[in-house]
């Protein structure tokens, strides 16, 4: 292996080729094709794995093994490295630097050849899902969504179907253990008042600043978002009822509404029209997966069914490599089954549910993306010169990823290297600084106009 540099170039404005001199030729020593070595500047290499091959003839600046890098690749690797991962050298030092790790790159890939590390299951089986992905949100964006439409009408009635178009007036009692929610359970029941009640555990809470349990006038959005009532809820409990406890980190919150005003839709707009594009696009990507089922005759294998209840209930050994799923041009094995289904979280109800039913989770789960990838590499998708582009791009990353998986697991250093290696180098480590921030919560503007005032005047909090 040897390396051979000839006369750097690069463009003038006007088109014409520059000549300079070249870097000094750099011939990787026996050291530095060792790979522990080439891993030292891995960091420069996993941001420079943009490689574009040379289509036509152009100066030959480097070999590696048999393979020759042009001029045009040299052009391209430096143009796509990153600003903080270029040489802070200037010139021809800055060249050397360069293709001495863009001759790394090379090495590393000559190192996963070798060793079988390009083809290994790990890159293969992640490369394949990366480009299903890719392609099906490629088809979400220019088949799905154009088909999805929003009008004035649409977003005034869902405004009102949707509970938008209604504040209320929120009121709690924060308590952090269980027998305080006991003891409010019991006080309740015997008729005290919520508003005494709230004012003993006052202190608990912050946003309820007068002490009375009352937080303010709060949406749809906050009351889901903010306060971690669920939104049948907050639309359905009536007004004064109080609802069940809901759990928060620190303890439990017992609520209800007090009061209701009507809400403007200039406050809530871009929260109508998220929601209601949301259930717009799964609507059009259910008519479409629908659609699709139909064109590419999904049929379901029945005995892949059994391997995969099997497997589900944990009754026998099972072949997870059986087909579930066929269709035209590809095939839902029962191990994807199982892997979606425990993606969705459901093993703590899979026992009692349903053959048909389990199946139906794993049509809603896999086989839309299945099919609308089906359909994009029947459209050419994958051939497209973007697509190969990025595939090459990303199948670098994964191979130089897991080279260096493997060298570090076998060069990992023992728990004494890394104390020794702290303790001279404790300044670069560093915890971030606790900041303490002390909010006022009210709802009405003037109060928090006056309050600002008080505190700038040097009242304490």
């Amino acid at each position: 292996m040897h390396t051979d540099c000839s006369e750097l170039t690069r463009p003038r404005p006007g088109g014409e080729r520059q000549a300079r001199p070249a870097p000094t030729p750099i011939r990787p020593t026996a050291q530095r094709a060792s790979f522990g070595w080439r891993l030292a500047a891995l960091g420069l290499v996993l941001a420079a794995l943009n490689w574009t091959g040379c289509s036509e003839e152009t100066a030959l600046v480097a070999r590696v093994g048999d393979l020759e890098l042009s001029q045009q690749d040299f052009d391209a690797f430096v143009e796509r490295l990153s600003p903080g991962l270029r040489s802070d050298k200037q010139g021809r030092g800055a060249d050397r630097d360069h293709l001495q790790s863009m001759i790394d790159q090379e090495l590393m890939f000559l190192e996963a050849s070798a060793t079988g590390i390009d083809t290994s299951a790990a890159v293969v089986q992640q490369l394949l899902e990366m480009g299903r992905q890719r392609l099906v949100e490629r088809y979400r964006n220019q088949v799905i969504l154009p088909q999805v439409s929003l009008t004035s009408d649409d977003i005034d009635r869902a405004f009102v179907d949707l509970g938008y178009n209604r504040e209320r007036l929120f009121s709690r009692i924060l308590v952090r253990t269980r027998e305080e929610l006991a003891d409010v359970g019991r006080r309740l029941s015997a008729g005290e008042a919520f508003e005494e009640i709230a004012a003993d555990f006052a202190a608990n809470d912050l946003f309820a600043g007068q002490g009375d349990g009352v937080v303010g006038w709060i949406g749809r959005r906050q009351a889901e978002r903010r306060f971690a009532i669920p939104p049948d809820l907050y639309t359905d409990l009536p007004t004064g009822r109080i609802a069940e406890p809901v759990r928060l980190a620190g303890g439990w919150q017992i609520f209800r509404f007090v009061e209701d005003r009507e809400a403007q839709l200039a406050g809530n707009l871009e929260d109508v029209q998220e929601r209601l594009l949301m259930e717009r696009t799964r609507e059009a990507e259910q008519a479409e997966f629908e659609r699709l089922r139909h064109r590419y005759n999904v049929r379901l294998d029945p005995e892949g069914l059994e391997a995969l209840l099997a497997a589900v209930r944990e009754q026998a050994e099972t072949d997870v490599s059986r087909r579930l799923y066929r269709f035209e041009g590809g095939e839902v094995t029962v191990a994807e089954g199982l892997a979606g289904l425990r993606i969705m979280g459901t093993s703590g109800i899979l026992s009692d549910a349903e053959g048909e039913e389990i199946a139906e989770w794993v049509v809603g789960l896999i086989l839309p993306g299945r099919l609308f990838e089906a359909e994009a590499r029947k459209r050419g998708w994958m051939e497209d010169e973007a697509f190969l582009d990025w595939h090459e791009n990303e199948r670098r990353k994964l191979i130089i990823a897991e080279v260096f998986k493997s060298a570090t697991i076998e060069t990992a250093p023992t728990p004494d290297e890394v104390e020794a290696y702290y303790e001279i180098s404790k300044s670069r480590y560093r915890t971030q600084e606790e900041v303490f921030v002390h909010e006022f919560w009210t709802a009405e503007e003037e109060r928090a106009a006056a309050l600002r005032a008080e505190w700038e005047g040097g009242a304490e909090i």
